[in-house]
């Protein structure tokens, strides 16, 4: 990713985007704090899924990734939140799919 596409992506700045507001700004570098700390439980419960996975105990396997999946699921909700504008949503999308 080039300095220009990052400086695009509102993930990355939150504080720069002319298209939120102050009170918009803080919120969502509130959850942007937030998903990153989600995202490190998300992997210490992957961990835990794939070393369970090999005691062959399948049903807490269900549970753990059924858990993994609810969280992950809320996390995406947040980062596509609608106090984007549209426009920054799409550059959003094109530009870091996978950040």
């Amino acid at each position: 990713m080039t300095e220009l596409q990052r400086k695009m992506c509102f993930m990355h700045q939150v504080k720069w985007h002319p298209c939120l507001a102050d009170g918009a700004q803080k919120l969502i570098k509130a959850k942007l704090s937030n998903i990153r700390r989600e995202y490190k439980k998300i992997f210490k419960l992957a961990k835990a899924v794939l070393e369970i996975w090999w005691t062959q105990n399948l049903q807490l396997c269900a549970t753990l990734l059924a858990i993994l999946l609810v969280r992950f699921i809320r996390n995406v909700d947040i980062i596509c939140s609608s106090r984007v504008c549209t426009e920054c949503k799409k550059l959003h999308q094109n530009i870091c799919n996978s950040c």
